[in-house]
């Protein structure tokens, strides 16, 4: 089983955006790295092959934050709704945030307190829900498996294409994992402006 691990570029690459890339055939030895352009990306071969997308460290931003004990617990064990958790998050942020929280992504950290006695205190990762929209989306149509197929409308690969969207771009339906996310961001591009939700 081969994995391609890449690093997203910033929103703001110049385009054609390069990615960082590890390709592994086993999890544990470097096959190739580098950085290329999509349409340059190594092939991932192999039943289970999958490619996985890291968004870069400066898309992230980290806060320090003090939380009550009950709702800290809650919100690391996921037994707050995350509507509820995103607004206190979002409250407790408010002035530390550069952008509407609505257009943020939140991911929680538990950390220890700073002395016995302080107040349970955790991490918040913040970073634009465009990053993780494409995430989602493709992960929802075909759980990034190049070769997943719907039996119902033909549409085929990690971004799904119908046999009509490979014919538009003028090229074969493939297994290439590279070629589909290069062609899949084109479409998205294309059709929306960006990859956001």
């Amino acid at each position: 089983m081969s994995t391609l691990i890449l690093t997203l570029p910033l929103a703001n690459a110049a385009p054609p955006p390069e990615y960082d890339y590890v390709l592994t055939s086993d999890g544990q030895q470097i096959t190739a790295q580098g950085r290329t352009a999509a349409s340059l990306l190594p092939a991932t071969a192999g039943r289970g092959a999958e490619v996985v997308a890291v968004i870069p460290a400066r898309a992230l931003s980290w806060h320090g934050i003090t939380l009550p004990e009950r709702v800290l617990r809650s919100m690391l064990s996921g037994r707050i709704e995350p509507a509820r958790a995103r607004g206190v998050l979002a409250g407790v942020l408010e002035e530390q945030l550069l952008d509407d929280s609505e257009k943020l992504h939140f991911a929680v950290f538990g950390a220890p307190p700073a002395a016995s006695g302080d107040a349970p205190r955790a991490w918040v990762a913040a970073c634009d829900r465009a990053w993780l929209c494409l995430n989602k989306l493709w992960n929802s149509e075909s759980h990034f498996n190049p070769k997943a197929l719907n039996m119902s409308s033909h549409a085929f690969g990690i971004a799904q294409f119908l046999p009509t969207t490979w014919g538009n771009y003028k090229v074969a339906k493939t297994v290439s994992a590279k070629l589909q996310i290069q062609y899949g961001l084109r479409y998205i591009q294309k059709r929306y402006g960006r990859y956001s939700g």
